[in-house]
């Protein structure tokens, strides 16, 4: 039986968190309350963590092909 990944399910996390990000402004926007720093810390909510999935994406990624190769 394989085990999860342990970085792949962190990455899962991170996209939910980006979901939930693109979500809130999605709402502010249909809402029209544009109000500056609630738009902003969602964008930046959302950037952060697409950077963090990208960067765990690229770790398992590496860690899979290290695995492969050793085998």
């Amino acid at each position: 039986m394989n085990k999860p990944n342990p970085v792949s399910t962190v990455a899962l996390i991170e996209v939910v968190n980006s979901v939930e990000g693109l979500v809130n402004l999605a709402y502010l926007i249909e809402q029209n309350r544009h109000n500056p720093d609630d738009v902003l810390r969602y964008i930046r909510m959302v950037d952060v963590t697409l950077k963090r999935m990208t960067s765990l994406i690229i770790q398992t990624q590496i860690l899979e092909t290290l695995e492969t190769a050793t085998q």
